[in-house]
């Protein structure tokens, strides 16, 4: 699913070879090495950065994680969700969790900016 929202607004799809034809004008030819070469530059770093965070999260991680989360979702209804909606769920379940937190932390006496505390319920744009 995700191939083909990346070829339906024109993104990079993983794994999608640039191949070099033999007719293909010089510069065509350039630019098409150019552009492998940068795409292997951009995978050694992913994968840098990766090793250095530890976590690689997959959509399967985050769907076990959703239906944890007491929210009377399971393994069988998520899959109704839309794409979007689920992580407009998700976002706002790490919103809801962040304020618990916080909040929890200022009534034990630590001090917290304004924006540690804001309310999990507001708009997705904020």
């Amino acid at each position: 699913m995700q191939s083909l929202i990346k070829r339906a607004y024109f993104l990079e799809v993983e794994g999608e070879e640039i191949i070099i034809n033999k007719n293909d004008p010089l510069p065509l030819k350039r630019l098409k090495m150019q552009m492998r070469e940068n795409r292997e530059k951009v995978r050694r770093a992913k994968a840098k950065e990766a090793a250095k965070k530890g976590t690689d999260l997959h959509f399967s991680d985050l769907i076990g994680s959703f239906t944890l989360n007491n929210c009377n979702v399971n393994g069988v209804n998520i899959y109704n969700m839309t794409y979007y909606m689920f992580h407009d769920q998700l976002k706002r379940m790490g919103w809801r969790d962040e304020y618990d937190i916080n909040s929890r932390a200022a009534m034990a006496g630590a001090k917290m900016n304004k924006s540690q505390l804001k309310y999990w319920m507001r708009s997705i744009n904020n």
